[in-house]
């Protein structure tokens, strides 16, 4: 229970912190470890106060979702570049997407993966919807197929 609950996730930060950093010395290493618990402290006093869920990992499920997400940003990417150098296909508006089914957690991961894909922005999130200003005309037409609310019901499921 240890090892999965406290050293995993801090493993991870640790090896996160090594990537980005670059920086091997002993001092810097200690400082990175340092900040990686001072940072899972803060973690754990969050999640026990607002009393929600700790995050559960299904690395899996985690990768398969990144990937599929970063393959959806480029297309936005390569939409919202061709719509600068064309502006007829802008077409600025607001609309609401359905996020029934998905508890808090979910919603945000939803609402999030909406705001990272360009051209998209979350701007309010209920209970029943996220209201979302979308750019392009196909925009919308992406988010009403529901195949990104199906990816995170997958990703979301059994946590």
């Amino acid at each position: 229970m240890l090892l999965k609950n406290h050293l995993i996730p801090l493993v991870g930060l640790a090896a996160i912190w090594c990537l980005l950093s670059g920086h091997y010395t002993g001092l810097l290493l200690s400082l990175g470890a340092l900040s990686c618990l001072v940072s899972y402290g803060f973690y754990q006093k969050i999640v026990g106060q607002a009393k929600i869920a700790s995050l559960k990992f299904h690395p899996l499920k985690q990768f398969s979702y990144t990937l599929w997400l970063i393959g959806e940003i480029i297309k936005s990417s390569i939409a919202v570049i061709g719509a600068i150098f064309n502006t007829k296909k802008l077409a600025p508006q607001f609309f609401d997407v359905e996020v029934s089914g998905l508890d808090e957690m979910g919603r945000v991961i939803y609402a999030n993966s909406i705001t990272r894909t360009p051209g998209t922005v979350s701007v309010d999130v209920s209970e029943t919807e996220i209201q979302v200003h979308g750019l392009l005309a196909r925009s919308k037409a992406g988010l009403m197929d529901n195949k990104m609310l199906t990816k995170v019901r997958q990703l979301a499921a059994n946590r």
